[in-house]
């Protein structure tokens, strides 16, 4: 049986050195597994990502992660999606949300502040064909992990719609869609370490 993958990616970690360096690997690619699930659950033709740069945010040019169409009652809505990977970095602090406010603050005020911005929703346009006349009512993120009793309060203070878990939600059932993606990644990785031996 393979390990799991909390036991190699994560801080702390027995072997902190191969903990790193295997967050460090999978963050190369972790946006197409995250992608090949999206596209899975939401329709082949109803997601585009990753890391868009089309859009503006209150007349200025902002990127987002994932862009996705889904249907409610007849009508398409907008979601949009920003992911972030953390189980190595900054020694795991921020690998789990959980409801800590300090925490929170630290996401709030960090990179995601103009995702996470009240008005984000009512401010964020994008200039593209393919996304016709798409209004964009709902906002994601999909973390390494969060606290399951805390899902609920998280996503209430983030002011967010939806909390994606990586380690739970995606990896733990594997599409083939993400097995296709990481047999890529493992063909290339196979392909660089041979080289070097």
């Amino acid at each position: 049986m393979s390990e799991d993958i909390s036991q190699i990616i994560e801080l702390p970690s027995e072997n902190e050195e191969r903990a790193k360096f295997c967050a460090t690997v999978f963050g190369r690619f972790y946006e197409n597994v995250i992608l090949a699930w999206l596209k899975e659950k939401y329709g082949e033709d109803n997601v585009w990502g990753k890391d868009i740069r089309r859009g503006t945010y209150d007349g200025k040019r902002i990127a987002i992660d994932y862009i996705i169409k889904k249907e409610n009652n007849g009508k398409y809505e907008g979601i949009l999606a920003e992911a972030k990977c953390w189980p190595a970095y900054n020694n795991g602090s921020l690998k789990i949300l959980e409801n800590d406010d300090k925490k929170l603050k630290r996401i709030k005020n960090g990179s995601l502040h103009k995702f996470l911005s009240e008005d984000f929703l009512k401010k964020y346009e994008i200039d593209d064909e393919k996304f016709g006349k798409l209004k964009f009512t709902k906002r994601m993120i999909i973390w390494w992990d969060y606290k399951k009793n805390d899902k609920e309060t998280i996503k209430h203070k983030l002011n967010i719609d939806y909390l994606v878990s990586i380690k739970k939600d995606i990896l733990q059932n594997k599409s083939e869609k993400i097995k296709i993606v990481v047999e890529k990644y493992k063909k290339w990785s196979e392909d660089l370490f041979r080289s070097l031996l």
